[in-house]
C-alpha cells in the first residue's frame, strides 16, 4: 500500500477498520463512544480485526483495551471528527495498492481526494475485487460537501460488467445526537456490499442515530438505533431495525443489541447481550443469543474465565450451551506468551463425545542490522516498528564512534517519556523492539542508568517514525560533562553581601542560552552537566532591567573533554542608581 493520507484518518469516508498483531494468550476489546461493541481473543492468525466499523457526525472515539496472560492492561485510542476531514484547498490525498488476501485472491484499489475548494471536496478511484468465483473491477467518482453542521455527499459506481449504483448521504447533529442518511439505488449492481441474487436490491434506503441517554449526574448510557428499507425488482420490500443500548460501571461493561427484520414478509427479531469484566487478576465474558420472534427462545449462550498464572502463563476456561441443539461444549487453552517462543495448548469436549486437541507454536523473528544477530521473541513483530540504539563515549566529540570512543554497557532507555525495560550490551547496542507502528516516537536516553554522573547525551534525545518491517538506527554520543559554581553579590553602600533569587544563564557564543538556574537563598549556586565546549555565565538581563540593577561582567567557562570542574566564579550586581 503506498498512500500520503495522514495517519490519524480514517481507512474511509464514513467507516473504520482496526485491526493489528494479537499474540497468543491476550484478548482485546473494542469500545465505541464507551459502548461495547466487539470482542476477540488471540486465534491462529495471531491477528484481530474489527472491519468497516461505521462513523457519525461529530465525535468518533475507539477505545482497545487489551489483556495480557500477565495481567497487563493496555489501551489504545483512536478519535476522528468527520467534520474536521475535508481536504484543504488544492490538497491532494491518494491510497494505490495490492494484494493477496487469505484465500490468495487478487485485490487491487487505487483511489484519490482532492480539496476543490474550503467547503467541496472531490473524490475518485478504481478497485478490483474477487467476488462469486470471478474477478469484478469498479470505477466510482463523488463530491463532499461541507457547509456548517452539515455534510453532504454523492457517490456514483459503475461496474465493468455494467452495473451501477447511485448513493445520496447525509450527516449532520442534533443536540447530543449524531444523525446519519443515505438513498442508494442500484442498476443490476454486485458487490461485497450488495450480493447477487435472484432477486436484487433497487433501492436501499437507512438512517442511523447515536446519541447518549443520560440519567442523574453520573449514569449514562450509549445508545444506537439503525433503519434500513430495502426494495428489490419484483416490488418485495424488506425492513430491519436495529438498537444498541450500552452501559459501563465500575469495571463492568454491558451492551444489549436488538434487532427486527422483515424479509419477504417473514417477521423475526432477536438480539445479543455481552458481558465483560475484570476483577481479581480473573477476566470474565460472557454473551447469551436470543429469539424473540416469531418464538422466544434461546439461542446460545457461553462465559469464558482467563487466569493469570506464574511465568507468563495465562490458563483460559470456557463453557458454551447450543439450546437448540442440545450442545455443551467445555474448552480449555493453557498459553505460554513470554520469552523467546509463544505457545499454547487448547482443547475441547462435547456431550456428544466430540473432542479436539490443538497446539499452537509460535516466534517472532527479526535481525539486529548492527550485529547481525537474530532476535526472537514470543510477542509478534511484523507489525511494529523497531530500534537498533548504540551508545558510546564520544570522547573527540564528533558524534561519530571512532578512534578511541568506548562502548558504554547498561544504558536505559525512555521511549515517549516512559521507561523502557532494555540495557545496552557490552558493545553499546540495544535492540528497542515493538515500537508504534507509524507514528512519532520519541527516544532518550535515561541518565539514570548511566555509571558515571558526569556523563551526559550529546542531545536529548531523538523523534523517529517506526515503519513495520524495518529497524531504525540510532546513535547516543555521551559526553563528559562539567560544572561550575559560585555565589551571587549585591554590592551596596560600600558593603558587598550574597543575594539570591537571580537567574544565571550560560550561553554560547551564538548568545543561545544553554542552560539556566536560580541562585539559592544564600547567593550560591552549582551548574551541573555542561558539555564541553566554551560558553559566557551572565545573570538574565531580563531580570536585571525588571529589578533596576547591573551586573560587574560575565566570566568565560571553557570545559575540556575529560570535563571540568570551575569553582569560585561569583557575579556581582549593583543597583543601578549607584552605578
Amino acid at each position: 500500500m503506498l498512500s500520503n493520507r495522514p495517519l490519524d484518518q480514517p481507512t474511509s469516508f464514513d467507516r473504520h477498520t482496526l485491526q493489528g498483531a494479537l499474540p497468543p494468550g491476550w484478548d482485546v476489546e473494542l469500545y465505541y463512544n464507551e459502548a461495547l461493541v466487539g470482542f476477540q481473543q488471540s486465534g491462529p492468525t495471531g491477528k484481530y480485526s474489527f472491519e468497516d466499523q461505521p462513523l457519525a457526525y461529530g465525535p468518533n472515539e475507539f477505545r482497545l483495551v487489551f489483556h495480557g496472560p500477565l495481567g497487563q492492561t493496555r489501551v489504545e485510542r483512536q478519535s476522528f471528527l468527520l467534520e474536521q476531514s475535508a481536504l484543504p484547498r488544492g490538497a491532494l490525498y491518494y491510497d494505490v495498492g495490492a494484494h493477496r488476501d487469505l484465500q490468495g485472491r487478487e485485490r487491487a484499489l487505487a483511489q484519490f481526494e482532492w480539496g476543490v475548494n474550503a467547503h467541496l471536496n472531490a473524490v475518485g478511484g478504481w478497485q478490483r475485487l474477487p467476488l462469486s468465483g470471478t474477478t469484478r473491477s469498479y470505477a466510482n467518482a463523488g463530491l463532499r460537501g461541507y457547509y456548517k453542521s452539515i455534510i453532504a455527499t454523492a457517490d456514483a459506481v459503475k461496474a465493468k460488467d455494467g452495473g451501477k449504483l447511485a448513493q445520496l448521504g447525509l450527516k449532520t447533529r442534533v443536540g447530543n445526537v449524531a444523525l446519519s442518511a443515505s438513498r442508494a439505488r442500484l442498476d443490476d449492481f454486485t458487490s461485497e456490499f450488495f450480493l447477487p441474487s435472484s432477486d436484487p436490491v433497487r433501492t436501499r434506503d437507512e438512517l442511523r442515530a447515536e446519541g447518549v441517554l443520560t440519567v442523574g449526574a453520573a449514569n449514562f448510557f450509549p445508545l444506537s438505533l439503525q433503519l434500513r428499507r430495502d426494495v428489490l425488482a419484483s416490488g418485495v420490500e424488506n425492513r430491519e431495525v436495529q438498537g444498541r443500548l450500552s452501559a459501563f460501571r465500575e469495571g463492568t461493561a454491558l451492551t444489549n443489541a436488538l434487532r427486527w427484520q422483515s424479509l419477504a414478509g417473514t417477521r423475526r427479531a432477536d438480539g445479543l447481550l455481552q458481558l465483560s469484566r475484570r476483577v481479581a487478576g480473573i477476566g470474565l465474558a460472557g454473551q447469551l443469543q436470543y429469539t424473540l420472534a416469531p418464538e422466544a427462545r434461546l439461542g446460545s449462550a457461553a462465559v469464558s474465565a482467563d487466569y493469570y498464572m506464574a511465568d507468563g502463563y495465562l490458563l483460559n476456561l470456557g463453557l458454551a450451551r447450543m439450546f437448540q441443539e442440545r450442545e455443551v461444549r467445555v474448552n480449555a487453552a493453557l498459553n505460554k506468551s513470554l520469552g523467546s517462543y509463544g505457545l499454547g495448548v487448547n482443547g475441547f469436549v462435547t456431550n456428544r463425545h466430540d473432542y479436539g486437541l490443538g497446539l499452537q507454536f509460535f516466534m517472532a523473528m527479526g535481525l539486529e542490522p548492527r550485529a547481525g544477530r537474530l532476535m526472537t521473541e514470543a510477542q509478534p513483530m511484523a507489525n511494529t516498528g523497531a530500534a537498533s540504539v548504540r551508545v558510546f563515549l564520544d570522547k573527540n566529540l564528533n558524534g561519530t564512534m571512532d578512534g578511541t570512543d568506548e562502548a558504554i554497557k547498561g544504558a536505559g532507555f525512555t521511549v515517549n517519556g516512559a521507561n523502557y525495560g532494555v540495557r545496552t550490551d557490552a558493545a553499546g547496542l540495544a535492540y528497542l523492539g515493538r515500537l508504534p507502528a507509524n507514528q512519532h516516537t520519541d527516544i532518550g536516553i535515561d541518565p539514570d542508568t548511566l555509571e558515571d554522573p558526569q556523563w551526559q547525551s550529546q542531545i536529548k534525545g531523538v523523534r523517529i517514525v517506526p515503519r513495520p518491517g524495518k529497524v531504525s538506527q540510532v546513535e547516543f554520543a555521551v559526553a563528559v560533562t562539567g560544572e561550575v559554581d559560585g555565589t551571587t553579590y549585591l554590592f551596596a553602600n560600600g558593603a558587598r553581601r550574597p543575594i539570591g533569587d537571580l537567574k544565571l544563564e550560560l550561553v554560547d557564543g551564538s548568545r543561545k542560552v544553554v542552560a539556566s538556574m536560580t541562585s539559592a537563598a544564600d547567593g550560591y549556586y552549582v551548574m551541573t552537566g555542561i558539555l564541553p565546549g566554551e560558553y559566557f555565565l551572565r545573570i538574565d538581563p531580563a531580570q536585571l532591567k525588571r529589578l533596576n540593577m547591573v551586573d560587574t561582567g560575565m566570566h568565560v567557562i571553557k570545559i575540556e573533554r575529560d570535563g571540568t570542574v570551575l569553582n569560585g566564579r561569583d557575579l556581582d550586581v549593583r543597583r543601578a542608581d549607584d552605578s
